[in-house]
């Protein structure tokens, strides 16, 4: 979901307007990471939601401009014309940006290598994945996935999830490869305004597109809406909701449920699959919370509140980071409150992490913050 709060709202959210935070400026907290470096780019202005890290490198763009940064001083070592991507994905040396098109670049000079112009009736593709040499994209409407050769950009398959008689919206809003298998999450549409839908998680070949099973949540009579990317946990498939407000698991070699968690607020879910390290998973939540699982059985292991609304969460250190305008840090093993991310203009992009900094773009530059210690 796109950080379009003003500033003033972080202020709100942190309750701390009328005290050393005035309207249309950003808190200043006493307790933050140490900042490691913050760079102005041309890359500031909005649109790649989620910058992708690898080999030391930090790729962030907007809708004009795609840089890669190093990591560990902030410089740019290249950058290309962007044409309003969301998305940026890494895989064996290539980069690939992500959103009506799909186009490649070397990942160490940002030499184009490619581009891939789908047929009319996609409507741009949803959060992507790669490896073994393919992309794999979901499409926003018709309910397809395709797979691309990394090398090349020639389509090599493409996939049809929804049945011939699913009238509405049917968009595959993530592809996520794991284990040798690819899994496609689809929202199929049961009204003409999307609202009601059911969320299916696909099994597939990633080198046929044929595909292996599939797992239905719901029946069309709830707004669901599933976000990202699923996540795992031994033979667990972990994902959430945005709509309806749960996060959930299932065995993906019986097909069965295996837990599930209803947020207090149904209609402030997640925009993000719960994130696994150990035997926890960790999800940070719009209803201003973030909450720690024990990934096997559902079970919370702690739950943090803080007023405002949070988007994405990433693991660093001891530290959870949750971002919304701004971004909040968590103890990993209590919950407890942490340093903060501070910044002085408006977030854009989801926080990452390489488990030694966090990263994100604003309007005002790229920022990096240590947070180990």
């Amino acid at each position: 979901m796109k950080h379009l709060l003003h500033l003033v709202g972080a202020c709100a959210a942190l309750g701390v307007l009328g005290s050393g935070c005035s309207e249309g400026e950003s808190p200043t907290p006493t307790n933050t990471f140490p900042l490691a470096w913050k760079v102005r780019t041309s890359a500031t202005h909005g649109g790649i939601e989620m910058p992708a890290l690898a080999d030391g490198r930090l790729f962030v763009g907007d809708d004009v401009i795609i840089e890669a940064l190093d990591t560990e001083t902030g410089r740019v070592l290249w950058k290309q014309n962007g044409v309003g991507e969301r998305e940026i994905i890494h895989d064996a040396g290539r980069v690939f940006a992500v959103e009506g098109i799909i186009r490649a670049f070397d990942a160490a000079t940002g030499t184009p290598l490619w581009t891939f112009v789908p047929a009319a009736d996609t409507l741009g593709f949803q959060q992507a994945s790669a490896g073994l040499g393919r992309v794999y994209v979901g499409t926003h409407r018709s309910g397809r996935v395709l797979a691309v050769d990394a090398a090349t950009g020639r389509e090599l398959w493409r996939t049809t999830l929804a049945a011939p008689d699913w009238l509405f919206y049917n968009p595959v809003v993530s592809t996520t490869l794991h284990e040798g298998v690819l899994y496609a999450v689809m929202g199929r549409g049961f009204t003409v305004n999307n609202f009601l839908k059911a969320t299916y998680i696909v099994a597939l070949d990633p080198a046929t597109g044929r595909e292996l099973w599939r797992y239905v949540d719901g029946d069309g009579t709830r707004p669901q809406q599933p976000v990202g990317h699923v996540s795992f946990y031994g033979d667990l498939v972990l994902y959430g909701d945005h709509y309806d407000g749960y996060v959930a698991a299932f065995n993906r070699t019986t097909r069965q449920e295996a837990w599930r968690y209803d947020l207090p607020d149904n209609w402030i879910g997640t925009t993000q699959a719960p994130t696994v390290e150990g035997d926890r998973a960790y999800v940070a939540t719009g209803e201003g919370a973030v909450y720690a699982f024990e990934a096997a059985t559902g079970r919370v292991i702690w739950k943090s509140e803080r007023r405002g609304s949070f988007d994405w969460q990433a693991l660093c250190g001891r530290w959870v980071g949750a971002s919304f305008t701004g971004a909040l840090s968590f103890d990993k093993a209590t919950g407890a409150n942490g340093p903060e991310l501070h910044l002085s203009s408006v977030m854009q992009s989801a926080v990452v992490s390489d488990g030694r900094r966090f990263y994100f773009s604003a309007e005002d530059g790229v920022y990096a913050y240590d947070c180990t210690e």
